[in-house]
């Protein structure tokens, strides 16, 4: 997960996990869980936004330790 800090344009972030899970996220800074938006394509973040992520094995029904990064975006300064 590409990390969260202050931006000035768009960010596309990558999420990625281990064989076997699947990787399911919030941008509402509620807590991931398996029922939530499965990542399946690169996400990109323009605007102000708390991704929150955790892995699930199906096989196994355990959950990774959640991911969190805020992305925050400010106006261009003026030269």
């Amino acid at each position: 997960m590409r990390l969260g800090g202050s931006y000035y344009s768009p960010q596309t972030v990558t999420l990625s996990t281990g064989s076997g899970a699947s990787v399911h996220y919030t941008t509402d800074n509620t807590a991931p869980t398996k029922n939530s938006t499965l990542y399946t394509v690169p996400l990109v973040i323009s605007a102000t936004t708390t991704l929150r992520a955790i892995a699930y094995n199906p096989g196994t029904q355990l959950y990774s330790a959640e991911a969190s990064n805020t992305y925050t975006f400010n106006t261009m300064p003026s030269s």
